[in-house]
């Protein structure tokens, strides 16, 4: 093909002539070949053969472009592409004066249309003056055209009313798919489907998943109309039948043109006056209101949720009280007949310049999210207000009232604390503080795993999108609301009143719950909290001045408490740099406290000191203040042993006092810092010892006299009784036991038969969180994090509710086990914790996640456990699925649940390595964890980018900072160390070879440990046909680890012969008479169904194997006749079957488990037929699969057609 020569700018006249003389001669001769063919169309032809010929040509061509081009032989013959010749209309040819003649040289023509850069633009929608001008230019010409044609009468139907209204009938528009129906017309549904997938593998990802999410609203968009709107109600239908409160007023209205106030016609020039909105004129009063609705379109539709100033929704009965319009709750909104404001009419006051709206909408928007943490609101609206914490708008309107310079920031604070702090929620956790089994705390983190570890994603995520994760860590980071709040806080406090003040100190405690270290690294905010709200100032607390700095908060100390609470390194931190607990001792020691004990910010003061040196103690610091303290501690423990009344405070003040006095006992095995030695301190409290055993003593007989029992709040007695038994618990480790338990073993009888301890034992079944139903639904979405302490419909958490037995249980029968040892379990044990442990037996818990509280049934139940003779039945199946019910952050309560097991099934000399083997599994290993300690010889306070302690890194292997939600370990974690070795020995190419002794030693371990659980309660592991399966996949592991050399072993053999027996013997596997393994799935990531897993090993076993007896006896397990065909045949028709060489004198599994149930498939029975009859399977070669194959023939030929009952005829069997 010749290349076309276009002129330069430097040529010359007789160039630019010798140039087309050249381009008209090759013109001529044909050897410029045209860019486009032109096709002529037959007019005459078919429009539907023609339309189909199109489509046919277009898939042709697209299927030919699929690289990018299309291959030519010839390509001085290509055609770029074809030119389709459309009908001629002379009247749309456009004049260009260019045009008039035969083109002599190549030149370019600009479109009257085109742009300034030559690109002739597609067919664009014309202007409004445009518009205006035609319809004008039409009404002119009108009179000189002939009259068109009236568009056909249309019929509307309005219910009843048969009215024929005369609607302009839209142009006929020629649908984009007009082309392809006719080619889809002849097309299956699989053909459509097949080409519909062609297409989508041409076209870019990226496009397809564009087009696919066009179309849905992104987390940016407006707000949701139907947050917070009441649930099903019914329709308000007023006389004429309209739906008050719907937008569709009328609904295809038959309406005369008379009865408008003007011609549509008339006005159609004008901006959007072509339509008529009917709804808009019925609003109006224009329309007639006498048109019957149709009854179908009348949706019964909630109204919009409307509250009161205190943010309580205004029920119905009082939408037409007079009264409502004096307490100015009607405004100029869409409903204004309907008292109240709307969330959305209150977030759009939040917006005003005004302040007092500004306020009062901001205050108004916080009580109504502190009244629906309580649960008030979960069953009346439609969704939960709390999804508006998904949207950047609701956010930004909260965010934005933090900026403002004037008082309506306490209204803005308020809010912003009413949404974060939710006060029921954070009350439980005061109030279970002192509890058995309370740390580590919670730390509120939503985030997941991936993205807390992969920084740089969280990085580039959007807003929006990161908000959708988790709500504190975007205030936090993205907002930073901590520095907002300390600039407030230091510069502009003139603004502040107490309640704000208090807002702030709100909002930062949940942050502390969050990351504790971004609030530490603000040490201009801190150093005024603990100037302004914790030094102490009895003066101001009793006079209430007029300002708000100087006087102490018990939020404040809150504040300081959970951030101690966090880590060592942020308590050391307080401890020297804060100079906190020099304040925290004189409310302590404070001698005036029970004359203002009436007080109630008094009384919380008090007990949040005793929590902040606990904090202390639990750290391993704090020590030294003890011993300025004592005369103190003297006082209080003389008055407790002397008093004849104790009030309510009387009882949690001695609670506390216990716990302290418990706390530096056990200081040096809880001391952490440098230098501290592991030692005890009881030296320091032991004269303290009879004191509390009086106060026990008198609490006691207080419980046994019923009428003394009214004159005492019962929570708190047993809280007071249980924290001095703690004590005296830990005291007998020191002193005499013989002592105590003369003082104490008469009463203690009396008090196990009185009806307080009958009553506390019977509400385990009531206050049980185990056996409870997990809540289905969350008021909250996933980005707050909540423990759960209220739940669905306001309803307590079981564990916290009145009387609760838990945590006085845990001190009573440690204290019982610790004096009398063997007779422990005759004194504790009666009807109720006998059912109480057979229901929990019995109770099938599917849920995944861990409930936060229920750490205090665990640790009860642990102690009750640990009392129960060794062999009693209940024993070892709670402990084996209570270790599955630990949280991850409890690993003191699974280290002794653990213990509890393995007493019961192993021998005394294999339970401590058994237990240091399945510790080091779980990382739970207390050497490491000490040694860990050890190595850590800096002081200095080190934080990462989340405001977590560490080098720089999260230390994501201690519990602390693992999610309260997350288990340790599954239903059958018995068998998680042979998945971990599995998943070690496949990790590297050369790790088996070069482990191979180590990796022997642990499958033996593991195996003999699972030997001893199966043999003696296989019934209580394996209850449900998935636990067989998950069971089965597990144990076949250890054939899986890429040697045989591992299960060659004589032991290991002997160990996996005892446990096939034990599971075919199980209750599961005996009776099984339907399928198991074909129906269920292992519940490990390595298989996506059995037949995967079981397809793996078949592999596994005729490659690599040297067919062992024990490896074949597990393939069996799944070959009964229940089981699925694809199942079976993954081995009966493997090519190498003809190889197996088994005897059944070698093989731990008989003949008879496989054949007990007649085979009645008749392809399996075809291909035991075939087998027997080809000689793959002999009696000689292999007398085991010759037994099975000929038992099922046998058996089955009932179930046998006539073809194979002949064949088998002719195998003289």
């Amino acid at each position: 093909m010749n290349s076309l020569k276009r002129p330069k700018a430097g040529d010359t006249e007789e160039d630019l002539l010798k140039e087309e003389k050249e381009f008209m001669e090759n013109l001529k001769s044909q050897k410029i070949s045209p860019a486009a063919k032109v096709i002529r169309v037959n007019k005459e032809e078919n429009s539907s053969e023609a339309k189909v010929k199109d489509v046919e040509n277009d898939n042709l061509s697209a299927a030919a472009s699929e690289d990018g081009h299309a291959e030519v032989e010839h390509p001085a013959e290509a055609v770029l592409f074809e030119v389709k010749e459309r009908a001629f209309d002379a009247t749309k040819l456009k004049d260009f004066s260019g045009l008039k003649e035969l083109p002599k040289f190549p030149r370019v023509h600009r479109s009257m249309n085109a742009e300034p850069d030559g690109n002739v633009p597609t067919k664009r929608k014309k202007s409004l003056f445009a518009r205006s001008f035609d319809n004008r230019k039409e009404q002119r010409n009108s009179s000189k055209e002939p009259p068109k044609k009236l568009a056909p009468k249309l019929e509307a139907k309005l219910g009843d009313t048969d009215r024929k209204v005369e609607v302009e009938k839209p142009p006929e528009r020629v649908a984009i798919g007009d082309r392809i129906h006719p080619y889809l017309a002849g097309m299956t549904e699989e053909e459509i489907l097949e080409e519909q997938r062609k297409l989508l593998e041409r076209l870019d990802p990226r496009v397809v998943e564009f087009i696919r999410n066009r179309g849905i609203q992104t987390s940016s968009s407006p707000l949701p109309n139907n947050i917070a709107e009441p649930g099903p109600m019914q329709v308000d239908v007023n006389s004429s039948g309209h739906h008050v409160g719907s937008s569709d007023i009328c609904l295809n209205p038959s309406v005369e043109e008379d009865d408008l106030p003007i011609n549509p016609k008339n006005v159609e020039q004008y901006p959007r006056m072509s339509k008529v909105e009917y709804n808009k004129l019925a609003w109006a009063g224009v329309v007639k209101c006498d048109v019957e609705m149709d009854s179908a379109a009348v949706q019964v539709k909630g109204k919009t949720a409307r509250f009161d100033f205190k943010g309580l929704l205004i029920a119905e009965d009082k939408a037409n009280d007079p009264s409502t319009y004096d307490m100015a709750l009607h405004n100029h909104g869409d409903e204004m007949e309907r008292p109240g404001y709307s969330i959305e009419e209150l977030l759009i006051l939040g917006r005003s310049t005004t302040l007092q709206q500004r306020s009062v909408a901001l205050d108004t928007l916080g009580k109504i999210y502190s009244h629906a943490h309580s649960g008030i609101y979960d069953e009346i609206f439609e969704q939960s207000v709390f999804n508006l914490l998904d949207y950047m708008d609701f956010i930004y309107v909260i965010r934005k009232g933090l900026d403002n310079s004037d008082s309506s920031i306490n209204s803005a604070l308020s809010c912003l604390s009413n949404l974060l702090y939710p006060e029921s929620e954070e009350i439980c956790l005061d109030v279970s503080y002192v509890w058995p089994n309370t740390r580590p705390f919670p730390l509120l983190i939503t985030k997941p795993e991936e993205i807390k570890k992969d920084s740089s994603s969280e990085k580039e995520m959007k807003d929006f999108e990161f908000l959708q994760l988790d709500l504190l860590d975007f205030l936090i980071g993205r907002t930073e609301i901590i520095s907002r709040m300390e600039y407030l806080l230091t510069s502009k406090t003139e603004l502040f009143n107490e309640q704000g003040v208090i807002s702030v100190l709100k909002i930062l405690i949940r942050c502390a719950r969050h990351s504790p270290g971004s609030v530490l690294r603000h040490e201009k905010l801190l150093k005024y909290i603990v100037v302004n709200h914790i030094s102490p100032n009895w003066n101001l607390l009793k006079g209430r001045s007029a300002t708000i700095q100087g006087i102490p908060l018990v939020t404040a100390l809150k504040l300081v408490r959970v951030l101690i609470e966090s880590n060592l390194d942020t308590a050391m931190k307080l401890y020297h740099n804060y100079s906190v607990l020099p304040s925290v001792m004189s409310y302590l020691a404070y001698d005036q406290w029970r004359e203002q004990a009436h007080v109630l910010e008094v009384e919380d003061l008090v007990l949040e000191s005793f929590r902040i040196w606990l904090a202390f103690l639990h750290h391993g610091i704090a020590i030294d203040e003890y011993v300025a303290f004592f005369p103190v501690l003297m006082q209080f423990l003389t008055f407790y042993g002397r008093a004849t009344v104790l009030s309510s405070f009387d009882l949690s003040h001695s609670a506390h006092l216990f716990a302290l006095l418990s706390q530096i006992i056990c200081f040096g095995e809880n001391s952490k810092a440098e230098g501290q030695q592991l030692h005890s301190h009881w030296n320091l409290v032991k004269d303290a010892k009879s004191m509390v055993e009086e106060h026990c003593i008198k609490l006691l007989k207080i419980f046994v006299s019923p009428h003394l029992q009214d004159m005492y709040n019962v929570d708190l007695a047993l809280l007071s009784l249980g924290k001095g038994l703690e004590f005296l618990t830990y005291a007998l480790n020191y002193c005499d036991k013989n002592s105590i338990l003369q003082r104490f073993k008469l009463v203690m009888r009396e008090f196990v038969k009185s009806s307080t301890y009958m009553k506390l034992t019977s509400n385990l079944l009531s206050h049980s969180v185990l056996l409870a139903d997990s809540p289905e639904k969350s008021r909250y979405p996933i980005n707050f994090a909540s423990v759960g302490a209220i739940r669905w419909q306001g309803e307590l958490n079981p564990a916290l509710q009145s009387v609760s037995p838990f945590h006085f249980l845990a001190y009573f029968v440690s204290f019982c086990k610790t004096v009398m040892k063997t007779e422990a379990n005759e004194l504790v044990s009666n009807i109720n914790i006998d059912n109480y442990l057979c229901k929990l037996k019995t109770h099938d818990d599917t849920s995944d996640n861990a409930d936060y509280f229920v750490r205090f049934e665990l640790g009860c139940l642990y102690e009750i456990l640990d009392v129960l003779p060794r062999l009693h039945p209940a024993k070892f199946p709670l402990a084996y699925r209570l270790l599955s019910h630990v949280p991850a952050s409890c690993d003191k309560v699974f280290k002794k649940v653990l213990k509890v097991s393995l007493h019961t099934c192993c021998k005394d000399s294999d339970v401590d390595a058994v237990y240091q083997f399945y510790l080091a599994y779980f990382f739970l290993n207390e050497e490491n964890q000490e040694e860990a300690c050890e190595n850590k010889k800096s002081t200095k306070v080190r934080f990462d980018d989340g405001g977590h302690p560490g080098d720089g890194k999260m230390e994501t292997s201690s519990p602390l900072f693992r999610n309260w939600t997350v288990r340790l370990a599954d239903t059958h974690w018995i068998f998680h160390p042979l998945e971990n070795l599995y998943k070690r020995a496949v990790s590297a190419p050369r790790y088996v070879d070069d482990n191979l002794e180590v990796l022997e030693q642990e499958t033996r371990g593991c195996l003999s440990f699972i030997k001893h659980c199966l043999i003696h309660y296989c019934d209580s592991i394996i209850q449900m046909p998935q636990d067989l399966v998950t069971v089965y996949c597990r144990i076949c592991r250890t054939f899986m680890l890429g040697t045989p050399n591992v299960y060659f072993d004589d032991t290991t053999t002997s160990l996996l012969k005892e446990i096939l027996l034990t599971i075919v013997n199980g209750k599961v596997a005996s009776c099984a008479a339907k399928s198991i393994f074909s129906k269920y799935k292992p519940s490990h990531s390595a298989a996506v169904s059995f037949y995967d897993f079981y397809t793996e090993l078949v592999r596994e076993y005729f490659d690599n194997s040297y067919f062992n007896e024990v490896f074949a006896s597990y393939l069996f397990l799944p070959l009964r006749s229940p089981e699925d065909l694809k199942v079976k045949s993954c081995f009966w028709n493997h090519e190498h079957l003809r190889c197996v060489r088994l005897s059944s004198d070698k093989l731990p599994i008989s003949t008879q488990y496989l054949t007990s149930i007649p085979e009645q498939n008749p392809d399996m029975l075809m291909i035991f037929t075939r087998h027997i009859k080809r000689g793959t399977i002999s009696k000689d070669k292999s007398p085991f699969l010759y037994e099975v194959i000929v038992t099922h023939l046998k058996n089955a030929q009932e179930f046998m057609t006539d073809d194979l009952r002949n064949e088998f005829t002719l195998l003289s069997l």
